[in-house]
């Protein structure tokens, strides 16, 4: 019983390791002076923001944050020769406006396209400390 225990947490334990992986991050910093919404996917080849609203990252002035596989709803190991676009919004435009409004005005302060070979290029010259800029 205690051999299947610790055989179970094994697997478990190694296959979290894995999804760490596969849910890679990309690093973005505010420094502007405005509170910032960061959402992503893939949408090659329109880069217009998608009908269904996406997940987004609130981002204070001057804040370093995460972009996750999760909030991208893309795994690392998916992403080969696409493109992954960034959108960035203002918060205050996010919070009152509704999101189809947003899409059909194109209310979309910076658009970011990467794709697997900068990102991988960025993550060997820099390491963890890179961070996409905004503005």
């Amino acid at each position: 019983m205690k051999q299947i225990f610790l055989l179970f947490c094994s697997v478990f334990l190694l296959s979290g390791s894995c999804v760490k992986d596969e849910w890679r991050f990309i690093k973005m910093k505010n420094n502007s002076t405005e509170t910032i919404r960061i959402c992503g996917e893939y949408v090659l080849p329109d880069t217009i923001l998608p009908v269904v609203q996406l997940k987004t990252v609130k981002m204070l002035p001057g804040e370093l944050s995460e972009i996750t596989g999760y909030i991208l709803n893309y795994p690392f190991k998916s992403w080969n020769t696409e493109k992954i676009t960034l959108f960035v919004i203002d918060d205050h435009i996010f919070q009152t406006t509704l999101w189809d409004t947003i899409r059909k005005n194109n209310m979309v302060l910076k658009r970011y396209e990467i794709n697997k070979q900068d990102y991988l290029n960025l993550q060997q010259k820099f390491g963890n400390s890179w961070a996409l800029p905004y503005p």
